[in-house]
């Protein structure tokens, strides 16, 4: 830790706004009910306890400290509400201020401040402690008191604001001229499905490189950044996700907990993916499936979508545990046949003619029918929908479709289809999104990549990457 900083104990957050806030600052803290502003300031006191050693103070107006203790004790598990029950957490309550006037309650937390040489202070709310202001106040209370003899005292002071963005008129109170920073925290909705985002209006001494953020509640406050994979690592071995009786792995436990056990046998599988989402970043859900399929003895077809190119089995070995042997007996890559020259020679090849469509046809049923009695197992046929749609045009691309996953029915196989924007035939979304058994959506926001399912319903989910391995690994973390 910087010895200007005090760390929120948040990694993204601390990241976004450079270590942490300005030691002995006035950070006011705004939102509507239940953005998760109390969490934030719980954690920011619990972490200078836990991993600084700092005394806090939490002063509230509203809620009594067993209440607050037992909320998120419940909510995000007991070592997070131990960190509360620590000497060195203070509570001062004024939930009953009937006879209790201003001046005395700022009189007690300077005092406490002194006596325990806090260095953080959580204030709940300055909604409610404003309600003892005369007229003009306010800013005479924020400057003289908390922005002169607890700043002094190296104190970083965390002023809650109650209400819903409109009512708290963000820009033009005087408390934020005041104010070294102000952090609003707020939800919105993207298909139904909520998601929460932080905005950080100012802070004083940072350079923001970016002023918001999608975060989540899930087992604390997470706030989400950037995917970063590191390539430099060597890759981590991947253990193949064992197949179920009647179902299909996705390659990704934490996938398969959400789908119920994974896909099931014959299950048409459409994957839409947002304008903005990159292929590397659609891939962390193909690649482990394809991978999964492969480790089991299993054949995969692929039809590499518009821009990926000829990358699959590239990718494939950098997972670290494939063989070129397996990729050479069991994969096959199905590509336009103008495309064959830039092939290097890995594993097995098929193309098709877009001008030929009866024997384009006939070529695909037959592959699929062969590969499922060669292997006398069911198979893996990853289509890029755009590919399809490009040799093929409007006028036949349905029928090459309805051929794919006809024969996909037939023999049990799984087809997953892979949809990116930019298709100018409508209709086609809509088909593929009725005929689909599961249909899955990739979306990006604030530059966070985020997922959720359509069919079924699923909630919406945060995708960031595991730091132990050397390729992108999605970790799902649920947007709550």
């Amino acid at each position: 830790m910087s010895g200007s900083l005090t760390p929120t104990g948040i990694p993204g957050l601390d990241n976004l706004i450079g270590g942490g806030f300005q030691k002995g600052s006035l950070i006011m803290l705004a939102g509507s009910p239940g953005t998760g502003k109390t969490v934030l300031a719980t954690k920011f006191l619990s972490t200078g306890v836990t991993d600084f050693d700092e005394p806090g103070i939490y002063v509230s107006f509203g809620e009594n400290k067993e209440s607050l203790r037992e909320n998120m004790t419940k909510q995000f598990g007991p070592e997070f509400g131990r960190s509360l029950h620590s000497e060195k957490i203070k509570f001062l309550e004024f939930v009953v201020m009937t006879d209790v006037g201003l001046e005395a309650i700022l009189t007690s937390i300077l005092d406490e401040i002194k006596s325990t040489g806090a260095k953080r202070l959580v204030i709940d709310s300055y909604s409610a402690m404003a309600q003892l202001f005369k007229e003009g106040e306010s800013r005479t209370v924020l400057h003289a008191v908390l922005g002169g003899p607890i700043r002094e005292a190296g104190c970083t002071t965390i002023v809650i604001c109650e209400g819903l963005p409109d009512d708290l008129n963000i820009g033009s109170r005087v408390e934020e001229f005041v104010a070294d920073g102000v952090i609003l925290l707020g939800a919105q909705e993207v298909d139904g499905r909520p998601i929460r985002s932080i905005d950080i209006l100012k802070m004083r001494g940072s350079r923001l490189e970016k002023t918001k953020c999608v975060f989540t509640l899930d087992r604390g406050f997470e706030v989400f950044e950037a995917i970063r994979a590191d390539q430099s690592k060597a890759p981590a071995s991947t253990e193949g996700i064992a197949d179920s009786p009647n179902r299909y792995s996705t390659g990704l436990a934490e996938l398969d907990k959400i789908l119920s056990g994974g896909y099931s046998r014959g299950d048409i599988v459409l994957v839409e993916v947002d304008q903005n989402v990159s292929a590397t970043e659609y891939s962390m859900f193909t690649l482990p499936c394809i991978g999964n399929f492969l480790r089991h003895g299993k054949a995969v077809i692929d039809v590499p979508s518009v821009g990926v190119g000829m990358t699959l089995p590239g990718s494939l070995m950098r997972q670290g545990d494939l063989t070129s042997e397996q990729l050479d007996k069991l994969l096959t890559l199905c590509i336009p046949k103008e495309h064959l020259p830039a092939l290097a020679k890995r594993s097995q090849v098929l193309t098709f003619d877009g001008e030929d469509v009866e024997g384009s046809l006939e070529g695909f049923t037959g592959m699929i029918k062969r590969l499922t009695e060669t292997f006398q197992q069911t198979s893996l046929y990853m289509e890029g929908v755009d590919t399809l749609f490009s040799s093929f045009g409007p006028e036949n691309i349905v029928r090459i479709l309805n051929a794919t996953i006809t024969a996909s029915r037939t023999h049990g196989n799984l087809d997953i289809m892979i949809l990116r924007p930019g298709i100018p035939a409508p209709y086609l979304y809509e088909m593929l999104g009725s005929v689909a058994d599961v249909h899955l959506k990739m979306v990006k926001r604030q530059g966070v990549l985020m997922f959720y399912g359509l069919k079924p319903w699923t909630g919406m989910f945060a995708v960031q990457t595991d730091p132990i391995r050397g390729y992108p690994w999605p970790r799902l973390v649920p947007l709550v």
